[in-house]
Formats: C-alpha cells, sequence, structure tokens
C-alpha cells in the first residue's frame, strides 16, 4: 500500500502548531514530565513558539566522567529540543552511545521516556486533512521506546483509519527521545497514548 505524504502550506502553521501541542498533551499513560521548569523556544523560520522541557542536572551521586559525560548529553538533548537539525541530532545520539560502551550510570532518579523531537510536519499536516475531510476520532498507539533510544515495536490499539494510522506510526518512528531510566540505567519502556481528531 502506498502512504501519501503530506506537506502543508505555510498559512497552515499556526494551526499546525496548535495540534501537535494538544498531541502531546492528550498523550495517556507518560503524563507531563517537568523536572526543571518549562523553557520556550522561537522558532525563526515559521515565528511560531514552542515549549519544551530540559533534560534534567544530575542528581545522584557518581565519578566525575559520568557527570562530565551526563552534562554533554544532557547539553545535546536540550540543543535538540531548541533546533532539531541533523547534526545536533548525530551528536545527541554519539553520546548515548559512548554511555553505552562505558557503562555509565544514569545519575537520575527513576523516570519515564522523555520525546526530545517530534515531526510537526507531519502531524500538523495529519490535522489538516483530518479537517478538510471531518474526521473524527481517536487513534491509541502503544509505543515500545527502546533502552538505546530507538523506537521499537508499535502497536495499534485503536485504529482510525489505515492512511492517518500508517502516517502517524511512521512520524513517531522518527521522534527522537532520552530513554526511561530505571536504577541508574537506561531501560526499555512501552507507553500508550492517544491522538485526538475533531474533524472540522
Amino acid at each position: 500500500m502506498k502512504i501519501p505524504r503530506f506537506v502543508p502550506s505555510s498559512s497552515q502553521v499556526l494551526l499546525n502548531l496548535l495540534l501537535v501541542l494538544s498531541f502531546f498533551s492528550n498523550i495517556t499513560g507518560a503524563g507531563h514530565v517537568s523536572y526543571q521548569g518549562e523553557k520556550i523556544v522561537r522558532e525563526r523560520d515559521t515565528d511560531t513558539v514552542r515549549k519544551y522541557d530540559e533534560i534534567p542536572e544530575a542528581t545522584e551521586p557518581g565519578a566525575p566522567e559520568k557527570y562530565e559525560w551526563w552534562e554533554r548529553l544532557r547539553k545535546a538533548g536540550n540543543d535538540l529540543q531548541k533546533k532539531p537539525d541533523e547534526k545536533t541530532k548525530k551528536r545527541f545520539y554519539l553520546l548515548m552511545y559512548e554511555g553505552q560502551q562505558k557503562a555509565y550510570r544514569i545519575p537520575l532518579k527513576d523516570r519515564p521516556p522523555q520525546t526530545l523531537t517530534y515531526q510537526t510536519r507531519a502531524f500538523g499536516a495529519l490535522g489538516r486533512i483530518t479537517r478538510e475531510n471531518n474526521i473524527k476520532g481517536t487513534l491509541v498507539l502503544s509505543v515500545e521506546y527502546r533502552a538505546d533510544s530507538s523506537v521499537g515495536d508499535i502497536q495499534v490499539m485503536k485504529e482510525l483509519r489505515p492512511e492517518i494510522d500508517e502516517n502517524v506510526i511512521l512520524a513517531t518512528r522518527q521522534s527522537v527521545f532520552l530513554p526511561a531510566i530505571k536504577n541508574g540505567a537506561f531501560v526499555t519502556q512501552r507507553r500508550n497514548f492517544e491522538i485526538k481528531f475533531f474533524g472540522r
């Protein structure tokens, strides 16, 4: 089955942003995690403002080299939330790999996975398509967030329409996240979330 690619027009940017924000406010099971307060970033190319949660500073004891690595990873993750470009994404993944190779303990208390980037255009375009076609309903996904920061298995728990479901799955696979933390280690965790579409 060929999956259509949706690209929003420039006049839909603000509406798209609102849809994306409502998308992430409708996540169930994960809740809203804010450890050091929300930060605000203005996107110059679209002249929009969005909020993000900073990755927290180390709170647990450990060796100095672990703290130095964590600060670099934290900075890369926070930079990625401010400006999600390929260079910053690569730096984040390289630091994740470094931590795995050196078997660093994560200097934070237990916490769920934290999404750092997502496909704003894809989700915004889906909102436009569902409004134009007056598609209403809720899509529920179960997503496996792996300890290596990759998206694993995605299951559709409640379908909406095949073309919408597939595009949301593709966009979710492209998201970047900090894995869940348990007992000082990154762990794989499955989370359910729902996306509500309101039609016209």
